[in-house]
């Protein structure tokens, strides 16, 4: 096992229990950061099984759709910061 497969193989677990973590901190709070919670949650365990298909594939980038895929999960957890920044300056 490489030293990129041994990173791949701890992203596997890392950004599935962070994104467990989230869903858990989010359960109690109101609505709208709930749903935000859940969604980012959910796009951080989706971007780690990603991480097992590239350990699986040795590339992120072949098959073009995991390429796609990654690009789809960082796109909306880059989304989800920039609105959780948003609601925050709004608040105060």
């Amino acid at each position: 096992m490489t030293y990129v497969d041994i990173i791949n193989a701890l992203e596997l677990v890392w950004w599935p229990i962070v994104g467990l973590a989230i869903a858990w901190r989010s359960r109690t709070a109101d609505l709208r950061w709930q749903r935000l919670g859940y969604i980012s949650a959910g796009l951080l365990v989706w971007f780690g099984l990603s991480d097992g298909v590239e350990l699986y594939t040795k590339a992120w980038w072949n098959p073009w759709w995991l390429l796609v895929w990654k690009g789809l999960c960082i796109t909306g957890l880059v989304a989800s910061v920039v609105i959780r920044f948003r609601w925050l300056q709004t608040r105060s």
